[in-house]
Order: structure tokens, then sequence, then C-alpha cells
């Protein structure tokens, strides 16, 4: 019996009409690059984040507030949650962060 590896991902998106919604996917193998872009629609950026106290890889559009990309609340909250109880960062600094548009969660394992 063979061993299969899934990949858990948890594709945030931005508020729409005041409510979030995320998307649970099941993988047999991870995103390809080309495919991460396509869900965040633009060049990726790698950042951590907190979820159900575990420090997982966020990835996210990296000129989201540049190009416009609409406010996302869920994911901005679990990168604030990484970072704010770190005495590396000031609270103002924690404050400021701010994810824009969609963001993959990724649950079950880290870019590679």
């Amino acid at each position: 019996m063979k061993n299969e590896i899934t990949y858990g991902i948890i594709i945030i998106f931005p508020e729409i009409l005041g409510r979030t919604f995320q998307q649970h996917k099941e993988m047999d193998k991870p995103l390809t690059l080309k495919e991460n872009q396509e869900v965040v629609e633009g060049n990726i950026e790698l950042v951590k984040a907190m979820y159900n106290g575990r420090v997982c890889d966020l990835i996210i559009n990296e000129e989201g507030l540049c190009t416009g990309l609409p406010y996302n609340s869920l994911a901005t909250e679990y990168c604030k949650a990484l970072y704010k109880d770190s005495d590396e960062f000031d609270k103002e600094d924690v404050d400021c962060i701010a994810i824009m548009g969609t963001a993959i969660l990724m649950i079950d394992h880290d870019l590679e």
C-alpha cells in the first residue's frame, strides 16, 4: 500500500460585502509557480503567518497594495497573529501589516 502525500491549502479571498470567503483544498501535489501567480493575480511574495497555533507559509501578491487589490482582513489577521506577541517587532509595526488581494495559506506543508 502506497502512502499518499496530500498538500493542504486554504485560499483566502478578500472581503466582499463585509464577508470573507475561504476555500479549503487537498491536492496530491503542490501548486506550481504559475498556478500560485494565477490565484494571487500577480507576482508572489512569501510571508509567514500563524494558523491554529502553527507557523505556516502564506503566499500573497507582492504588489497588492500598489496595484489597488482589495484588503484581505483574514489573511492580515493570520499574519499579525504571528508577530503580535513578539519582542522583535513594535506594536506600531505589527499594526501596519496589511495583506491585499487573494492569499494562499499552506496549512500542511511549506513552500520548497
